[in-house]
């Protein structure tokens, strides 16, 4: 409860326990054949009774359905305190794992920290004794400190156990997600079990700490499906043991001539990261590399290598610098033996002691076999003091390295694990670099630590920047990683480059703002809907612009800010200086940088840059590109900067486009020129809900995203781009109150009926009439408007109020108390003349101040335009907001009356 709607992609682990064809509990899968449930759910309930269905957002069709075979519940379970509240089912034959199935990896920490943000998942019920939804529910939960939990449980909660929640009460688990997922990171720290009521203050939910299980939980795999975990022969890395690639999907071979000769690890579906000593010396086209395999010479998934990134730095004497990044010929498929492993970030304390997986098919020994399946072992972090002490003067221990084994040796990496993977708690932490004896006493392996570069990061010539300084940057990220910018433009939509979304699909990326770092913090988005500009030209990359739409708002504050975009007649000058941001290559074929960088780049005159690029690379500079660098080079944005922006004084300019090489000379960047439309109180004041009872708050998925107007019992007006391919579900609307996100009445959208006539690029027809789920009982704080007629005429002295929960200025600050403001009628001519390249049809009236200062703006969009009581126009559109000389534009009710009575018969 308190939640919101999710997906079976976001969340491919969940499952529904159907007993008797109706959905009971959650669960999770933790393997092909295997999900992992309460025990609670299963207590007294013999097998055939029991399916499994994976893969469905919604909880009774869809997806795969499976039976499930054997029950295996936990022997100790006590049904009166739910101690040891765990069962493992066993489905009668394995899931097909992809697209909205996948396998969820199990803790192997005990100890759940105090606030962490945890995300649960089911189809439970929305409220106490409430309804049961249709499609699958999310709500995140910070977890709580055992000894405050102990504090309200009292002696009710075991060491198996942990909460989670809000002491405050009101999001929570609730009847019907039992035995389902409380997951953080792509972890499953809790499964459901129980609590007092949902959502009561003092009241936090209680889960069955997972990891306190996950050796009952591998016994009963290993025992039933011995083929995927238990090992098939006794052959190890230096004192390690044989595994199997599931259990380390990141895990490659690269192989020189098809044979292995090094290890690697996915960090992304084009990237392997692996040492710089293994590819000293070749050519990308002597590679390849085997991912999905236990075995390193058969199976999986086996791709070729077009590029070697190999750092520049790196000195084949001392090995420092032992990295390079793979760039494969086509991406790999990800499932359950094929995955990306995170990284840590460059802040990251490497702590003595600290018990490391090193993988690979390295030797069994010093000049010893080489094994045919995959092995792991087992390393502890040495102190980095001990470490140079022991190589002494000889070997040189930089920052760039750290150490792992043991003082008295046995067990190491050794030749051929060179290049693989040492990893802690799923995270990658090393790169196997070099040693000498392999598992001599006193020759700790040296890793070279990926994550500590000690070149000064940068946009080719820039320099280092927080995301303070640019809170409208952006990461975009496909299957989650950085792989484009992009810059935010309101709470629900981002811009970047067409090129970035071209043959992606909404469900693959995500937005990530608010963070220094590309993959880390701030506020991460699902991408909902993909707005890529129809004339987009792939060869030619104009028209190259794409508006994102987020899933849910972003919330403003410190990091988190829109950016202004120009007037259609804004004429960038030649040598102004504008700022490049993003996370691009540090040069041609260069490293990508952890934190932000920032460059600036002075505007190059659009002739000169069109002859640069005739003469040396046969490209044509259209009217929708302007070029910005340095004609002699040095400085310039680069691979993985596009989408992102380019900004003067505050104003975005451009978009990261396209060019010759990062930073060469005659190479200047073309970003793609801005295109006209603003979403649309400014210097307002004020409202109480009372003086306008009219205007209500259109929510999607509970965020405030438009304004809107009562005008029956039943219906509500907004804008048509308010509820653009958004369906009536993801849509509610809070009524009576002054404060947007609290108070008064929520009450769900059953039917949209927009204009069909609706056209997205001009605005025309942009008008949405909104049936809604309930009636409206009028009162002092929700009664209606009266409707201009199709014959009002607006007079030319006239003012108009306008209300609404927009932005107050265009840093993005919103209020939550209503806003209202008075603006002046603008004729039709004066407003055609403002808007000279976008048309201004009969359908839209314009007003706003001549000297700027007060107008509607992001957020009010769909909200009432009103003169003397009657409701004459709907926010649409404008440029900026209370720009000089840019009124704001409005649909024109009169002009669009028949259309709203043929909907209500009003």
């Amino acid at each position: 409860m308190g939640g919101e709607p999710a997906t079976i992609e976001e969340f491919p682990y969940q499952v529904s326990v159907i007993y008797g064809d109706m959905h009971n509990c959650g669960g999770s899968i933790i393997h092909p054949q295997f999900v992992l449930t309460a025990a609670h759910c299963t207590h007294e309930i013999v097998a055939e009774e029991l399916q499994v269905r994976a893969g469905s957002t919604l909880v009774d069709e869809g997806g795969q359905v499976r039976n499930v075979a054997t029950i295996y519940q936990h022997d100790q379970f006590d049904s009166d305190t739910y101690d040891y509240d765990i069962s493992v089912l066993k489905l009668s034959e394995e899931l097909t794992v992809g697209v909205g199935v996948d396998i969820i990896q199990l803790p192997s920490n005990k100890v759940i920290e105090n606030g962490i943000n945890a995300i649960a998942t089911g189809w439970g019920r929305l409220y106490s004794n409430g309804p049961l939804p249709m499609e699958l529910q999310k709500v995140v939960l910070p977890t709580i400190a055992n000894d405050i939990c102990y504090l309200i449980y009292n002696d009710k909660l075991t060491e198996r156990m942990f909460c989670a929640g809000y002491v405050k009460g009101q999001k929570d688990t609730c009847q019907g997600d039992s035995g389902g997922p409380l997951a953080a990171n792509g972890v499953l720290l809790g499964i459901i079990s129980w609590g007092e009521i949902c959502g009561a203050a003092n009241s936090p939910g209680v889960y069955t700490n997972v990891a306190y299980f996950k050796d009952y939980i591998d016994q009963i795999i290993n025992m039933v499906a011995g083929r995927f975990f238990k090992p098939k022969i006794d052959s190890r890395i230096v004192g390690g043991v044989a595994t199997t690639i599931e259990e380390f999907p990141y895990q490659v071979s690269i192989m020189f001539i098809d044979t292995h000769f090094c290890g690697g690890s996915i960090i992304h579906p084009s990237f392997i990261v692996t040492a710089a000593h293994c590819t000293d010396g070749l050519t990308a086209t002597d590679l390849l590399v085997r991912a999905g395999s236990t075995m390193a010479d058969q199976g999986g998934q086996v791709k070729k290598v077009d590029k070697i990134n190999q750092h520049p730095q790196f000195d084949s004497d001392t090995y420092d610098y032992d990295i390079s990044l793979l760039h494969l010929s086509e991406p790999l498929n990800f499932g359950i033996s094929v995955a990306p492993i995170k990284y840590t970030q460059q802040s990251y304390i490497i702590r003595d002691d600290v018990v490391g997986i090193a993988t690979g098919w390295g030797r069994l020994s010093e000049g010893g076999p080489l094994p045919m399946e995959l092995q792991k072992v087992e390393l502890p972090t040495v102190n980095i003091d001990d470490c140079k002490a022991m190589y002494g003067p000889s070997y040189e221990i930089t920052d760039r390295m750290f150490c792992a084994g043991y003082k008295e040796g046995g067990k190491d990496t050794c030749e051929g694990d060179s290049g693989g993977p040492l990893a802690v708690d799923g995270l990658l932490l090393g790169i196997t670099s070099w040693g000498q004896i392999c598992a001599a006493p006193q020759s700790p392996v040296v890793e070279g630590n990926f994550f500590k570069p000690a070149f000064n990061g940068r946009i080719v010539g820039g320099v280092a920047t927080t995301i303070e300084e640019f809170p409208y940057q952006v990461s975009v990220m496909y299957i989650d990683m950085h792989f484009c910018g992009g810059s935010i433009i309101h709470p629900v939509y981002i811009l970047t480059a067409a090129h970035c979304t071209e043959g992606k699909l909404e469900q693959h990326l995500l937005v990530r703002a608010g963070s220094t770092v590309a993959d880390d913090g701030g506020q991460v988005k699902q991408v909902s809907k993909i707005h890529q500009h129809k004339q987009y030209n792939n060869k030619t990359y104009d028209y190259d612009i794409s508006i994102l739409h987020l899933s849910q708002s972003l919330e403003f504050g410190i990091g988190v800010a829109l950016i202004r975009y120009p007037p259609q007649d804004y004429v960038v000058q030649n040598n102004v200086i504008g700022v490049a941001t993003g996370w691009g290559r540090l040069s041609e074929s260069g490293f990508f940088p952890m934190e932000l960088q920032k460059v600036e780049l002075p505007f190059i005159d659009i002739d000169e840059c069109r002859m640069m690029y005739g003469a040396h690379y046969n490209r044509n500079i259209t009217d929708r590109m302007l070029c910005a660098g340095y004609e002699e080079g040095g400085m310039d944005t680069c691979d993985r900067d596009s989408g992102g922006p380019l900004a003067a004084n505050g104003i975005l300019l451009g978009i990261t486009s396209w060019g010759g090489k990062c930073a060469a000379p005659q190479s200047p960047g073309a970003p793609s020129k801005l295109p006209h439309l603003d979403g649309r109180i400014i210097g307002g004041r004020p409202a109480n809900i009372e003086e306008y009872p009219y205007q209500v708050s259109l929510q999607e998925v509970g965020y405030h995203s438009c304004g809107g107007s009562i005008i029956s019992h039943e219906f509500v007006i907004t804008a048509a781009h308010c509820t653009f391919e958004t369906p009536p579900s993801r849509l509610t609307v809070r009524i009576g109150t002054s404060i947007v996100q609290d108070g008064g009445r929520v009450i769900k959208v059953a039917e949209v009926h927009q204009n069909p006539q609706f056209d997205p690029e001009s605005m025309d027809y942009d008008i949405s009439v909104l049936r809604l789920a309930e009636r409206i009982d009028f009162g002092a704080q929700a009664a209606p408007i009266s409707l201009a007629g199709s014959d009002y005429v607006v007079a030319p002295d006239t003012n108009f109020v306008v209300t609404g929960w927009g932005t107050v200025n265009e840093t993005g600050e919103t209020p939550e108390q209503l806003q209202v403001v008075e603006i002046p009628f603008t004729d039709d001519d004066k407003c055609q003349r403002a808007y000279s390249d976008a048309v201004i049809t009969e359908r839209m009236i314009c007003a706003g101040s001549p000297s700027g200062g007060k107008d509607s703006c992001q957020g009010d969009s769909g909200g009432p335009l009103v003169a003397d009581g009657v409701l004459v126009g709907v926010v649409s559109w404008g440029y900026g907001c209370g720009l000089p000389k840019y009124p704001g534009v409005y649909s024109r009710i009169s002009k669009l009356r028949d259309y709203i009575k043929q909907v209500t018969n009003l």
